[in-house]
């Protein structure tokens, strides 16, 4: 099933899915972390788990966020890291990077044409898109974008 419009709308129906795709995104990007590190405790996939089990809605919005998250920070990623990272997703038949990454470098231009940020998600992708230097953003679009960026945070602050 490929990654349903709307950036990662996780329902009931497709929670497994996207659980088993921040998995393999979730358990590559820890194998480089030194294990003194790391809250065996507090590990994505356990936190997940729990929440599943006393609130299915938390559960889905913090999938959700800890996806596009993990996604995000991948863009500073060296090439070997993301072929690799390629390479498990698709031998878990699971989309590859340059799919689901789609969805997160589309957010900017989505954001651009509605003139609004509707979604913290959204927020968090275009605050990732704005903090960077070497992002592909015009003069112009950076300029709306920040704009938008802020006029969300005065309404969320409401």
């Amino acid at each position: 099933m490929p990654p349903a419009d709307n950036m990662f709308k996780i329902t009931n129906d497709n929670y497994a899915y996207y659980k088993k795709i921040a998995e393999v995104v979730w358990r590559f990007q820890f194998k480089s972390i030194p294990s003194g590190f790391i809250n065996e405790n507090n590990l994505p996939l356990d936190v997940l788990s729990r929440w599943e089990q006393k609130n299915m809605p938390l559960a889905k919005s913090g999938l959700k966020a800890g996806l596009i998250d993990s996604l995000c920070l991948l863009n500073d990623a060296p090439e070997e890291y993301l072929e690799k990272l390629n390479n498990e997703l698709l031998e878990s038949g699971l989309p590859g990077l340059a799919l689901l990454m789609t969805e997160i470098t589309e957010v900017p231009a989505k954001v651009l044409q509605k003139g609004k940020i509707r979604s913290i998600q959204e927020w968090y992708v275009v605050k990732e898109m704005l903090d960077k230097t070497d992002s592909p953003l015009t003069a112009t679009e950076r300029l709306k974008l920040e704009l938008l960026f802020f006029d969300f945070e005065r309404q969320k602050h409401r």
